[in-house]
């Protein structure tokens, strides 16, 4: 998909105005090779891509880095192009930790990694979040898929590395 159909998708997500951010969460996406659909569907549900957003935890920005992150991945959250650098690091950084597989990714981007083994944590928020991803993204999570759903996922694109998870 070119960055105008993106952008289209996200004025339908009711994002409106933010296109230049949203560009700027495509290219970061790009540049640390992350699939750009998943980079925006975090965007829009930490922050619907407003910078001045500062959650009750302190998370900060776009990407609604916690300032502990921030530091160690050396950017200023509230600068926005740092921030969504560092937002866009850090998801790399997850599904690599996580062998590609984003509902564990975005859990642990959600959570802290330290919070995120083998599978979503049943902890309301953060199961609640990679819904939201799943939902955004029109991919279903993987526990709820049924068989049409699961072969519609695999045919959508295998980049995204769908795995079932382990009901622990």
């Amino acid at each position: 998909s070119s960055g105008s159909d993106y952008i289209d998708w996200i004025n339908g997500q009711g994002i409106k105005g933010r296109d230049k951010t949203a560009n700027k969460v495509i290219a970061a996406a790009q540049k640390y090779g992350v699939d750009p659909k998943l980079a925006l569907s975090v965007g829009i549900a930490e922050s619907g891509f407003n910078q001045n957003d500062i959650s009750d935890a302190g998370a900060i920005g776009v990407m609604q880095l916690m300032p502990a992150t921030a530091r160690e991945l050396g950017v200023d959250p509230y600068n926005e192009d740092q921030n969504i650098d560092g937002g866009m690091r850090f998801l790399k950084q997850m599904l690599d930790r996580y062998n590609g597989n984003w509902q564990l990714a975005t859990a642990a981007y959600n959570a802290g990694p330290g919070n995120v083994t083998d599978h979503v944590p049943v902890n309301g928020e953060t199961e609640h979040y990679v819904e939201r991803i799943s939902n955004l993204m029109q991919i279903p999570m993987a526990h709820t898929a049924n068989k049409n759903q699961t072969q519609q996922t695999q045919q959508q694109g295998n980049s995204l590395k769908i795995m079932p998870q382990t009901g622990k």
